[in-house]
């Protein structure tokens, strides 16, 4: 039986997680995000592009949460990046609703499966999943290291 992995926020991050997920043959993947189109595109392209690949991967997009049924992680990449003037409090407030929202239909619909973490504040919302699900401190992370890692490489090599 192969894997299932949820992510949760089709958009460029989301989307990113999922072609890297497919290109380490992973396991099956289900895209949600409130924009079904976006979703539901996105997991056609992948779809198509998997194929050069010949990975033998299951892409599934979509607006409803019962989609997660069954997955073993769950990949929360949704909420608003931060804007111009924006503080990180400011940014914490936005995305700790759309977190609640994820929290709570991941559980209805996966309650055994581990999450990781991608939206920000990173540390705050990682913590706040915790303490929304009541899951077990080893069955939530967050996904900084590898992000932080890329964006200061980035920053190395353009200066």
């Amino acid at each position: 039986m192969r894997t299932k992995i949820g992510i949760i926020g089709a958009g460029q991050v989301g989307a990113e997680a999922a072609n890297q997920l497919i290109a380490g043959d992973c396991g099956d993947l289900v895209l949600i995000d409130i924009r079904e189109s976006i979703a539901r595109g996105k997991a056609l392209d992948l779809t198509h592009a998997s194929s050069l690949r010949r990975a033998a991967v299951t892409i599934t997009g979509g607006a409803d949460f019962s989609l997660l049924r069954g997955c073993d992680i769950i990949v929360m990449t949704a909420g608003a990046p931060r804007k111009p003037g924006m503080s990180r409090d400011d940014l914490l407030e936005v995305n700790l609703a759309v977190v609640r929202q994820m929290c709570s239909q991941a559980l209805v619909y996966a309650p055994e499966a581990i999450w990781i973490m991608v939206t920000n504040p990173l540390d705050a919302m990682t913590y706040a999943a915790w303490k929304l699900s009541d899951k077990s401190p080893n069955a939530i992370m967050g996904m900084a290291g590898p992000l932080d890692t890329a964006r200061f490489r980035s920053l190395i090599a353009a200066a």
